[in-house]
Formats: structure tokens, sequence, C-alpha cells
């Protein structure tokens, strides 16, 4: 089975997910998307906002 190449955006944080630094990223990256759907959707090519995803390791 082959799939087509998707395209998405990406934060990258150290340290406790709780901090201030996490949620201005993950905002901006927020932010970031819907501004691109909203462009999308002018053209009539609506697509649907991924949920956050996240890989946490220690």
């Amino acid at each position: 089975m082959e799939f087509e190449p998707i395209r998405y955006g990406t934060i990258q944080v150290q340290g406790d997910p709780d901090r201030q630094a996490f949620s201005q990223a993950a905002e901006v990256l927020y932010t970031l998307s819907y501004t691109i759907k909203g462009i999308y959707k002018k053209a009539e090519q609506d697509f649907t906002v991924a949920k956050l995803e996240g890989l946490w390791w220690c």
C-alpha cells in the first residue's frame, strides 16, 4: 500500500510540557495551521486541522 506525501507542522520543545515555552509554541503552531486552513478554504480546498500529538521521552 502506498500513501501520498503528507505535509505537517511541528514544534520541538525540551523540558516539562507544563512550561510556558510549550504552550506558546503550540499556540503559534495552531495559529499558523488555522491561517493556512483559511487560505485553502477560500480556494475551496478545505481540510481538517489534525489534533495535537506528542512524543515524550526521558
